[in-house]
Protein backbone atom coordinates (compact mmCIF):
# COMPACT_ATOMS: atom_id res chain seq x y z
CA UNK A 1 0.00 0.00 0.00
CA UNK A 2 2.85 2.72 0.58
CA UNK A 3 4.78 1.78 -2.79
CA UNK A 4 1.15 2.83 -3.99
CA UNK A 5 1.05 5.62 -2.26
CA UNK A 6 4.23 7.28 -3.05
CA UNK A 7 3.68 6.16 -6.73
CA UNK A 8 0.88 8.01 -6.69
CA UNK A 9 2.69 10.90 -5.27
CA UNK A 10 5.35 11.21 -7.49
CA UNK A 11 2.84 11.20 -10.93
CA UNK A 12 1.28 14.06 -9.21
CA UNK A 13 4.47 15.58 -8.14
CA UNK A 14 5.12 15.58 -12.39
CA UNK A 15 2.30 16.35 -13.60
CA UNK A 16 1.62 19.50 -11.45
CA UNK A 17 5.59 20.09 -12.42
CA UNK A 18 4.66 20.15 -15.77
CA UNK A 19 1.67 22.11 -15.38
CA UNK A 20 3.90 25.08 -13.42
CA UNK A 21 6.70 24.99 -16.29
CA UNK A 22 3.68 25.15 -19.11
CA UNK A 23 2.35 28.03 -17.13
CA UNK A 24 5.24 30.09 -16.69
CA UNK A 25 6.72 29.67 -20.41
CA UNK A 26 3.53 30.53 -21.50
CA UNK A 27 3.35 34.20 -18.96
CA UNK A 28 6.98 34.58 -20.46
CA UNK A 29 5.79 34.78 -24.25
CA UNK A 30 3.04 36.76 -23.34
CA UNK A 31 5.32 39.17 -21.55
CA UNK A 32 6.94 39.22 -24.62
CA UNK A 33 4.64 40.13 -26.62
CA UNK A 34 3.61 43.05 -24.89
CA UNK A 35 7.03 44.36 -24.84
CA UNK A 36 7.91 43.62 -21.44
CA UNK A 37 10.46 41.56 -21.84
CA UNK A 38 13.06 40.98 -24.35
CA UNK A 39 14.78 38.18 -26.15
CA UNK A 40 16.57 37.11 -23.37
CA UNK A 41 14.15 37.53 -20.77
CA UNK A 42 15.25 40.80 -19.33
CA UNK A 43 12.36 43.60 -18.79
CA UNK A 44 12.70 45.81 -21.79
CA UNK A 45 14.11 48.82 -21.31
CA UNK A 46 15.21 51.62 -23.74
CA UNK A 47 17.89 53.46 -21.26
CA UNK A 48 19.82 50.11 -20.10
CA UNK A 49 22.91 50.72 -22.07
CA UNK A 50 24.44 54.81 -22.88
CA UNK A 51 27.05 56.46 -24.60
CA UNK A 52 29.76 57.97 -22.21
CA UNK A 53 32.45 59.80 -23.08
CA UNK A 54 35.29 60.59 -21.20
CA UNK A 55 35.92 64.07 -19.41
CA UNK A 56 38.97 66.21 -20.97
CA UNK A 57 39.81 67.48 -17.68
CA UNK A 58 39.35 64.77 -14.74
CA UNK A 59 39.30 61.44 -17.00
CA UNK A 60 36.30 59.88 -15.71
CA UNK A 61 33.50 58.71 -17.92
CA UNK A 62 30.44 60.52 -18.19
CA UNK A 63 27.01 59.88 -19.58
CA UNK A 64 26.87 61.94 -23.33
CA UNK A 65 22.48 62.71 -22.54
CA UNK A 66 23.37 63.24 -19.01
CA UNK A 67 26.68 64.60 -17.90
CA UNK A 68 26.77 67.26 -15.15
CA UNK A 69 29.94 69.15 -13.99
CA UNK A 70 32.28 66.90 -10.95
CA UNK A 71 33.32 70.17 -9.35
CA UNK A 72 36.45 70.62 -10.41
CA UNK A 73 36.61 74.74 -11.91
CA UNK A 74 37.79 73.64 -15.09
CA UNK A 75 35.22 71.04 -15.65
CA UNK A 76 33.56 71.20 -19.32
CA UNK A 77 29.91 70.41 -18.14
CA UNK A 78 27.19 72.34 -16.43
CA UNK A 79 25.85 71.69 -12.86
Amino acid sequence: MGKILVLLAMIALVWYGFKYVARRNQNIGRDRADGRLDQRGDAADDEKIQDMETCSICGTFVPNASARSCGRESCPYPD
